[in-house]
């Protein structure tokens, strides 16, 4: 491990990987494919790795992941990559794993560092991190409430206002937001509530 901590080139840090100077190809080739070799020990790392390498070598980054192919799920490198190419390390904190980043890639920049930065401060597991994101996605438009919700929970439709929750009593209301018991596990979690349509609301 101490001999992969230790170019001259790069800086491992809590959240990723630092390119502070200029490998050769070679370089970085056999960097990254130590890194590979450990079987998925820190795919933060391969993911940046993966991405620097695609900055500078268009054509020949890519070479690096045919020798693992047969120790490696089919896309897992790729997933690797193409996570932590759109979680920038500005977003990330010490307290975050790969399967925080992995749940937030698909959401803006803003809302990343939002989630990441509770899920460091409050300790969340990757369940945690994965509830808070389709709550964040129900109340931007950008998901339904999961259908398993809806069975498993047994959630009932509740009007306040102008806004549509979905709930399950007893619940609490914190501003916006409504606490309720909404999974098997019976862990609480937020569950976001949606704006009326307009002809829901006039009825």
């Amino acid at each position: 491990m101490t001999e992969l901590v230790t170019k001259e080139w790069m800086e491992l840090t809590p959240i990723g990987v630092r390119v502070v100077g200029v490998p050769t190809f070679e370089e970085w080739q056999g960097e990254t494919e130590a890194w590979i070799a450990l079987r998925a020990k820190s795919p933060e790392i391969i993911g940046d790795l993966l991405n620097y390498g695609e900055m500078m070598w268009k054509e020949q980054w890519a070479q690096v992941i045919d020798p693992f192919s047969q120790a490696y799920k089919p896309q897992t490198l790729m997933n690797y990559k193409s996570v932590m190419g759109r979680v920038p390390q500005a977003v990330r904190n010490p307290g975050n794993v790969y399967n925080h980043y992995d749940a937030v890639a698909k959401l803006p920049q803003d809302a990343q560092a939002k989630i990441l930065k509770l899920a460091a401060e409050e300790h969340w597991n990757t369940d945690d991190v994965r509830d808070y994101v389709r709550a964040w996605e129900r109340e931007n438009g950008m998901a339904e409430l999961p259908t398993r919700f809806k069975m498993d929970a047994m959630l009932t439709e509740e009007v306040r206002g102008d806004r549509l929750y979905y709930v399950l009593e007893p619940l609490t209301v914190e501003g916006d937001v409504v606490v309720g018991m909404v999974s098997l596990s019976g862990r609480k979690v937020l569950t976001q509530s949606h704006p009326l349509s307009q002809e829901r609301s006039a009825a």
